[in-house]
C-alpha cells in the first residue's frame, strides 16, 4: 500500500520560508500551508524611536525592498534571526547595502543572502555595524513610520542606538 502523504525535504527551509505541502489523498487541490519556524527570532528596536525595523512584506521575499522603522506591531516581518554575522528576516531575507558598498547614505535594503559582505553585520553595544565600518541609522535623524534606514559613519547619535527585544 502506498502512503496517501509523501514529503520530501531536501534542505531546511529558510526563516519564515512560505512551506506547502501537498496532499494527494484528499483531492489535487488539497495542501497544507505554513512558515518555516524561526530560531531565535528578535525584534529589533530604535533605541531613540521605540520603533521596529520593518521589510515592506509581499507574501514573499522581494530583491532589494527598502528596510524602513515602522511601529512595532509584532508582525513576522519585524523579526529578525542574528547569526552567523547575517541578520535574516521573513522569507529568508537578509539585510543588505544598496550597491553593496560602504557608501555613507547608502539604503538598506533586503535581498536573498548570498553571503557577501554587505550582509555582514555585527550587534554589539547598542549599535549595528555593517560593511566599511558604518553604523546602521534612520536617514536623517527621523523617528517617523515608515523612515528608511542607511548606513552612515558610526558618531554615537540616538538614531544609531538599538536594542534586541
Amino acid at each position: 500500500m502506498v502512503s496517501p502523504m509523501i514529503a520530501r525535504i531536501f534542505a531546511p527551509p529558510a526563516c519564515g520560508a512560505l512551506i506547502v505541502l501537498a496532499l494527494p489523498a484528499l483531492g489535487a487541490l488539497s495542501a497544507l500551508v505554513g512558515l518555516a519556524a524561526c530560531a531565535s527570532s528578535n525584534m529589533l528596536v530604535g533605541a531613540d524611536s521605540n520603533e521596529c525595523i520593518n521589510v515592506p512584506w509581499h507574501g514573499y521575499q522581494v530583491d532589494g525592498t527598502p528596510v524602513q522603522l515602522l511601529y512595532c506591531r509584532g508582525h513576522r516581518n519585524q523579526f529578525w534571526s542574528i547569526g552567523n554575522g547575517q541578520i535574516t528576516g521573513v522569507g529568508g531575507g537578509c539585510l543588505d547595502v544598496q550597491g553593496s558598498a560602504p557608501v555613507d547614505g547608502a539604503q538598506v535594503i533586503s535581498v536573498t543572502c548570498n553571503g557577501s559582505p554587505s550582509q555582514h553585520w555585527t550587534v554589539a553595544n547598542g549599535q549595528i555595524t555593517g560593511i566599511g565600518g558604518k553604523c546602521l541609522d534612520i536617514q536623517g535623524g527621523n523617528k517617523s513610520d515608515r523612515a528608511p534606514l542607511i548606513i552612515a559613519p558610526c558618531n554615537g547619535s540616538p538614531s544609531q542606538e538599538w536594542e534586541v527585544h
